[in-house]
């Protein structure tokens, strides 16, 4: 188990998204929670009765203390987002790709979920 960065850029799906929040994005199907840290969102990934493929985490608190954490559902590729980090999982089997941009003032932290293969 374990996260991993795939690169600068808010995690986005690889394909249009049909089955989420805002359909025809690259947003996807996610659920968003509010957390004290980043272990707990990854938790939040790897305890979730639906297939989490990984999260994107929001390193500035909210004025509540919490930090915003989405689990996402679909297979992510980083998108040309402003200062996101985007990790992969490493027990995931999905590819990944790192289109990635620095653009805007945003930061993001954004992971994704991988299977290691032997």
């Amino acid at each position: 188990g374990g996260f991993t960065l795939i690169g600068k850029g808010a995690c986005r799906t690889a394909e249009i998204t049909v089955n989420g929040p805002q359909n025809g994005t690259r947003y996807g199907n996610m659920a968003v929670q509010w957390v004290n840290t980043l272990q707990e969102c990854e938790t939040a990934c790897t305890q979730s009765s639906t297939t989490c493929v990984g999260i994107e985490y929001h390193p500035t608190a909210s004025t509540t203390g919490l930090f915003k954490c989405e689990t996402h559902f679909e297979e992510l590729s980083a998108e040309e987002m402003s200062l996101f980090e985007c990790w992969m999982e490493l027990n995931s089997t999905l590819a990944v790709s790192s289109d990635v941009s620095l653009r805007g003032t945003w930061f993001v932290l954004a992971v994704v979920k991988t299977l290691m293969l032997f």
